[in-house]
């Protein structure tokens, strides 16, 4: 696994190539999503029930259930380069950070409803 985001000490969510898995009340639960050969790197939580997770793909994935079901983010232009492998991402109330390979940066304000691109 590659990312771990929790909500409480024994209830979160568990991320790495091709699955997203849930924990409830400590025990890893059997249900998983899968990503098809997609690599995911990282998760953040914007609300109690809305997580964010990005991968080495290029795309970007919404769960508004705790992870329990996925949705893809329509696919975010890329300005600079042709493919982003996203590395992390991290929010802090409405803004939300994604940083990939190459120096780019998608900044969000709005909770991830849409997205500015930077080249560091």
């Amino acid at each position: 696994f590659r990312s771990i985001e929790f909500d409480s000490e024994k209830n979160g969510i568990v991320a790495g190539h091709g699955a997203i898995r849930t924990m409830k009340n400590g025990d890893l639960i059997s249900h998983a999503s899968d990503f098809k050969d997609d690599f995911i790197t990282g998760l953040t939580r914007l609300t109690d029930e809305t997580i964010l997770g990005v991968s080495y793909s290029g795309k970007t994935y919404r769960s508004q259930d705790k992870g329990e079901n996925w949705n893809t983010i329509e696919k975010q232009a890329n300005r600079y380069v042709n493919q982003v492998q996203w590395n992390h991402i991290a929010s802090s109330e409405s803004r939300v950070v994604m940083v990939g390979n190459y120096g780019v940066l998608n900044l969000s304000e709005d909770s991830g409803g849409s997205w500015s691109q930077y080249l560091l």
